[in-house]
C-alpha cells in the first residue's frame, strides 16, 4: 500500500501542475496592458483620428500575426473579435490567419 502511495503522490502532483497550466493560460488578458489586443487600443485611435492612411493600416497589418497567435492563447470576447474586424475593414483587407486550418 506504502508504495501505491509513493508512486501516486508524483502523478497527482503532474496532473495538478497542468490543471493550473491550463487554468493560467486560459485567463483573459490583464487590464491595463495593450500588448495581449495587439495594441488594438493604438489602432482603432489612429483610424478614428486620422482614417485610413498607411500609418494607421501598416500597423494593422503587422497586428494581424500577433492576432492569430494571441486569439488562441487568450480567450478574447467577441466584442474583441468585432474590433479587429472594424480595423481590418477600414483598413480594405482581408482578414486572414494564415495558421488555421480552415483559412
Amino acid at each position: 500500500m506504502r508504495q501505491q502511495q509513493q508512486t501516486i503522490a508524483p502523478l497527482m502532483f503532474i496532473v495538478l501542475l497542468l490543471c493550473f497550466a491550463a487554468a493560467a493560460k486560459s485567463q483573459p488578458p490583464q487590464e491595463g496592458t495593450d500588448e495581449p489586443y495587439c495594441y488594438l487600443k493604438g489602432m482603432l485611435a489612429c483610424l478614428e483620428i486620422k482614417g485610413p492612411i498607411p500609418e494607421c493600416c501598416n500597423a494593422a497589418r503587422e497586428s494581424m500575426n500577433c492576432f492569430c497567435i494571441n486569439r488562441r492563447t487568450y480567450q478574447y470576447p467577441e466584442e474583441i473579435y468585432k474590433l479587429f474586424q472594424k480595423v481590418y475593414d477600414d483598413c480594405s483587407f482581408r482578414f486572414i490567419c494564415l495558421n488555421d486550418k480552415d483559412s
